[in-house]
């Protein structure tokens, strides 16, 4: 049986506002193209990472090709996943190094408690062989300015509409 790698936190309700902040903004650029975004819930596996399946918070896929039931076999192009207290060690770990074992382009952690995103890109050495996490940029309030999808450049996404929590306040 195939080991699942998901959050298996008591997810708070900021992780979730997070993860459709994200997926709402994207889904209004990728409209017109081939490639979807989504949250939660869909499980990978890849040859590459062996009998283990992940559930990454949101991804971008660009393919559906292969799938079995209700898990898919293709790779995302990126990944974002929102730690949180009970899943930061696996996600900054275990699923970043999968995730860059598997093929992902890109993977976002973000940090709602601290308001950080890193960017990570996985590229080769020259030699077509994937090399370890490359850590791209880290987003803060700061740099704000600097929030984007790496492979998806056209895409927009604003740093305070991803960590926009006010409907807490309400």
């Amino acid at each position: 049986m195939a080991e699942s790698i998901t959050d298996l936190s008591n997810a708070m309700i900021e992780h979730s506002i997070i993860i459709n902040n994200f997926v709402t903004s994207v889904n209004q650029s990728l409209k017109n193209s081939i490639c979807r975004v989504f949250g939660e819930g869909i499980q990978f596996q890849w040859d590459s990472v062996g009998d283990k399946k992940f559930t990454p918070d949101a991804f971008i896929i660009c393919s559906f090709k292969k799938r079995t039931n209700t898990t898919l076999h293709e790779v995302p192009r990126m990944i974002m996943e929102v730690l949180s207290p009970s899943t930061e060690v696996t996600d900054r770990n275990e699923k970043l190094n999968a995730y860059n074992t598997a093929g992902v382009g890109e993977v976002w952690l973000v940090d709602w408690r601290k308001r950080t995103v890193e960017i990570y890109v996985f590229d080769d050495d020259g030699s077509g062989v994937t090399t370890k996490p490359y850590l791209y940029e880290t987003v803060t309030d700061e740099n704000k300015d600097q929030l984007k999808l790496v492979n998806f450049p056209i895409t927009k996404i604003d740093f305070d509409s991803l960590f926009d929590l006010s409907v807490l306040e309400q």
